[in-house]
C-alpha cells in the first residue's frame, strides 16, 4: 500500500504508475489524480499538448515540425491552401498508417481524404477516373 501525494488515500502498488527515478520506483500521485492533472495542464498549455502528439504519434519534434512547415511555404501539400485560411489554423501531419513514415503537411480536408480512401493509390485512381466521368465541382 502506498499513499497518493494528491488525494492522500492508501492505494494498492499497482494504483501507481512506474517512476524510476523515485526511491520506490514508483510516481507520487496515483494513476487517476495524475490523469486528472494532465487533463488540466494540457488544457491549459494546448501548444504543449500539441507537442506531445507530434512526439507521440509521429516521432517528429517541433523543430522537425517547423523545418516541414518552412519546406511548404504554411501551404497544403496537395491542394494549396494556406495555412491561415484552414479552418483549424493548423497543417496536419500526414503519416504511412503502415510504416508510420511522415509524408508532409496537409489541410485536415487533404489528410481526411487520403485517409477516407486508405491511403491507396488505387482507390484514388478510381476516384479520379470516376470525377472525370461524371463531372466535379472543382
Amino acid at each position: 500500500m502506498k499513499q497518493c501525494r494528491q488525494c492522500k488515500e492508501h492505494k494498492d502498488l499497482s494504483a501507481f504508475c512506474n517512476n524510476k527515478n523515485n526511491e520506490d520506483g514508483l510516481q507520487k500521485r496515483c494513476r487517476a489524480c495524475s490523469k486528472v492533472n494532465a487533463k488540466k495542464y494540457y488544457k491549459d498549455n494546448p501548444e504543449q499538448r500539441r507537442i506531445g502528439q507530434l512526439r507521440r504519434k509521429y516521432g517528429v519534434e517541433p523543430e522537425h515540425y517547423e523545418l516541414m512547415h518552412k519546406r511548404c511555404g504554411g501551404k497544403c501539400e496537395l491542394c494549396g491552401a494556406e495555412e491561415a485560411n484552414i479552418p483549424n489554423k493548423r497543417l496536419c501531419v500526414d503519416h504511412n498508417h503502415e510504416t508510420n513514415e511522415v509524408r508532409g503537411l496537409l489541410c485536415m480536408s487533404c489528410n481526411a481524404g487520403l485517409g477516407s480512401l486508405g491511403d491507396s493509390v488505387e482507390r484514388l485512381t478510381k476516384a479520379i477516373t470516376y470525377l472525370e466521368e461524371r463531372g466535379s465541382y472543382g
